[in-house]
């Protein structure tokens, strides 16, 4: 499956921010929070690919801290993160 345009901004991030280096205003700068494609959104994004887990972990929460939705639905699978 090719990558999508969010996909690709979600490998940039963590291939130019790893661990202790990803706050806040690093994860504003990287991502139109708003983003999504026919998959879901950022969250999803982060997820279904291989990342370092605590890089993951940091940026997931950061993402809920400025309101990315973690029910927002895929539009393939139906599903989002927290059900299905």
């Amino acid at each position: 499956m090719a990558k999508t345009e969010l996909n690709k901004a979600v490998d940039n991030f963590f291939k130019k921010y790893s661990g202790n280096s990803i706050t806040k205003d690093a994860v504003k700068k990287s991502f139109n929070l708003k983003d999504k494609n026919e998959y879901g959104n950022l969250l999803h994004a982060i997820v279904n690919y291989y990342y370092p887990i605590e890089a993951k972990k940091t940026t997931i929460k950061i993402l809920l801290d400025l309101g990315v939705n973690p029910n927002h639905q895929s539009a393939v699978t139906g599903m989002s993160l927290l059900k299905d």
